[in-house]
């Protein structure tokens, strides 16, 4: 008897789950920036090379590198960084604060309304801390932690200050005390992306219900 090798609807779900599982762990949302872009008149012009975000089931981490050394503002160095993060919760221009990436970009809107920011310049105050803005109120809602590398840093948000949000529009601006110098992305925004063990999680739901659907009729 000649068996039908194409594959069901369950083994294709399988098999998908599989190769999502597989791609997991090399998944990335980083956002090249070009080299040389700098812009304003500071006294150290920072220059972002990339920017990327991945959201886990507690937090959000943002890695920014830059092309040059950098410092915490901290350190009151002359190639201190700071800047901001601004969060767009709702994907919704029209609704939050107008971003302080638009505030202060030469090209303008990013279109992003953002529900909060997190304020660089706050680490000169708590070093490995920045302060985590509700623009609603122009309040603190806490802090998240930042690392500083000689080219990069990495804020880890905890999601319970942005109300538990892992889906929304994100965008950087950075200088020195000074001027601002770079922004990322170059224009408009970037989009946190959904976990991926959200997504598989999905899918094995999915298989679990059709197997139960199968068993039922029988």
């Amino acid at each position: 008897m000649r068996r039908n090798s194409a594959l069901t609807p369950l083994t294709y779900a399988v098999t998908l789950v599989f190769v999502l599982i597989v791609n997991c762990s090399s998944a990335t949302s980083a956002i090249p920036d070009p080299v040389g872009d700098a812009f304003g008149t500071p006294t150290t012009a920072h220059d972002l090379s990339s920017i990327d975000a991945f959201v886990s089931s507690t937090a959000v981490t943002f890695i920014a590198t830059f092309v040059d050394p950098i410092a915490a503002p901290s350190a009151f160095s002359p190639n201190s960084v700071v800047g901001y993060i601004d969060l767009d919760l709702d994907r919704n221009p029209r609704t939050g604060a107008f971003a302080k990436k638009s505030l202060f970009s030469p090209i303008g809107d990013s279109e992003l309304g953002a529900e909060f920011h997190v304020d660089l310049f706050s680490e000169r105050f708590h070093a490995g801390e920045v302060d985590v803005i509700n623009n609603a109120t122009v309040e603190p809602v806490g802090t998240a932690s930042i690392d500083f590398q000689e080219k990069s840093f990495v804020v880890t948000l905890p999601l319970a200050l942005i109300l538990g949000d892992t889906d929304f529009n994100y965008g950087a601006i950075v200088g020195d005390y000074l001027d601002m110098s770079d922004e990322a992305p170059d224009r408009g925004f970037a989009t946190v992306p959904e976990p991926c063990c959200a997504l598989t999680g999905s899918f094995l739901w999915l298989i679990a219900a059709f197997r139960a659907k199968q068993r039922q009729s029988f």
